[in-house]
């Protein structure tokens, strides 16, 4: 038959031992969240900087295009120039922000991830207690109760 304390002692060790693992578990998915969220920016910088490249070089083509046509540079042909850089500057500005929205959306994910590791802890580290607190509380109550029914029956007891 095991002993009572050495039960109890190891229902506590793997209480903490698993609220260690989920602790730890949360915060390394704070750490890919953290990680993902930087690379969102990344990307998302890397995709405006294409953007911008990709609508300076057809701005370039259509100025040649116009040169070579013997259309001037100015009136009809200069708005629409004008026009497709603004839309290229307009999708440059729209990728950065879709890409700051999902760094965003990870870092609360992140912080989230944190804070259960907290939580976590705390509910582990109070059943570990309440473990503890039941088993030293249930053999002192045991010992109270058998001393007071030795005591009823006019027996003492040794200690």
């Amino acid at each position: 038959m095991c002993n009572p304390m050495i039960a109890v002692g190891l229902s506590v060790a793997s209480t903490l031992l698993g609220t260690m693992a989920s602790a730890n578990s949360q915060r390394y998915q704070a750490r890919v969240a953290d990680n993902a969220a930087k690379t969102q920016r990344q990307q998302a910088g890397f995709l405006a900087a294409r953007q911008a490249s990709d609508t300076g070089r057809m701005l370039a083509r259509q100025r040649v295009a116009l040169a070579a046509s013997g259309i001037g540079n100015s009136g009809s042909p200069l708005d629409l120039g004008f026009d497709f850089g603004q839309e290229g500057r307009i999708a440059e500005r729209q990728t950065l922000y879709e890409g700051e929205i999902g760094a965003v959306q990870n870092e609360a994910a992140s912080r989230l991830h944190r804070y259960n590791a907290g939580v976590d802890l705390l509910t582990g580290l109070t059943a570990a207690g309440s473990q503890l607190l039941g088993a030293v509380g249930g053999s002192g109550s045991k010992a109270a109760g058998a001393s007071a029914s030795a005591s009823a029956r006019g027996r003492k007891l040794p200690g």
